[in-house]
């Protein structure tokens, strides 16, 4: 059989001696993992003690955060309403919310990480990356860069949008 830990540092170790240290190595990961699950947990608890107040300090009607660990969601929960019509609770995983802003931090991140592998570049037009047109302008949009656009100064507008 091939040795699962061949890459492993210890790969030279006399096989008995190879486990015992695969085994404190699963050991030190698996007390890590459970120490970032306890760290998540804590987070949980403290939105939920403190998202309520902040809501209510800045009179907000209804929230619903996300965590996403390891890939998977790992909590999703809404907090207060959703409609103060009719006072539905605010549900994270059916109301619908105008979510503006929030996703700029999200998109230049993943841009930034295409950046950083070299698979695409800030200064180079936009137009090289994506496979449909930019919008009209008074601009030259053949020019627009992917810096322009992370930092709002390409000059575009968005026409139509209502949130």
């Amino acid at each position: 059989l091939a040795n699962p830990f061949s890459k492993h540092p210890f790969h030279k170790l006399p096989p008995f001696a190879e486990h015992v240290e695969a085994s404190q190595f699963a050991t030190k990961n698996l007390q890590a993992e459970r120490g970032k699950v306890r760290s998540m947990e804590r987070l949980v608890t403290a939105i939920e003690a403190q998202l309520p107040k902040l809501m209510h300090t800045h009179d907000v009607d209804g929230a619903a955060v996300g965590l996403v660990y390891n890939g998977r969601p790992f909590y999703q929960q809404g907090f207060g309403i959703a409609s103060i019509t009719t006072g539905a609770k605010y549900k994270p995983d059916t109301t619908i919310s105008q979510q503006g802003s929030t996703s700029k931090v999200l998109t230049a991140w993943a841009v930034m990480q295409l950046v950083e592998s070299g698979r695409i570049h800030l200064d180079e037009p936009v137009q090289n990356y994506i496979s449909w047109r930019l919008p009209t302008s008074t601009f030259n949009t053949t020019a627009v860069t992917v810096r322009q656009l992370l930092s709002h100064t390409s000059g575009l507008g968005l026409h139509g949008y209502t949130g």
